[in-house]
């Protein structure tokens, strides 16, 4: 981890640069709800929406169902969690996903929810 520097503001750089460098055309993860202590989805597509992207104990939904719906989209990076990656590598196994249209952002579970014994993912391009 880059010295002063939280995972948070480590992932929103990540976005930003390839987004910049145009490596990929999306990135999915998640953005603060419009209710206190929620986070949804966030589908960032331009550089200047990374700031948009948080990483909490309220980040559990699982961001690889939305995977098959963005296959043509062309390159996508995924935050993933331990739970998502593992979701993510059964999306590739079962050819809802081409493994070379994807870029894998690796995080710690941030919501130590004690049920899922692997914080870590299991597959990812960079964590």
């Amino acid at each position: 981890m880059t010295k002063g520097m939280s995972v948070q503001d480590i992932l929103r750089n990540k976005a930003r640069e390839l987004l910049k460098k145009s490596k990929v055309g999306i990135v999915v993860g998640y953005r603060a709800g419009t209710r206190p202590d929620t986070v949804v989805p966030a589908f960032i597509t331009k550089p200047e929406q990374a700031d948009q992207l948080v990483l909490n104990e309220h980040c559990h939904h699982n961001l690889a169902a939305y995977l098959p719906g963005l296959r043509h989209k062309g390159k996508v990076a995924i935050i993933a969690t331990g739970p998502v990656s593992r979701s993510v590598v059964n999306l590739i196994k079962e050819n809802q996903f081409d493994r070379e249209n994807l870029h894998i952002i690796g995080v710690p579970d941030p919501t130590e929810n004690p049920v899922c014994p692997t914080r870590n993912p299991v597959l990812y391009d960079e964590m």
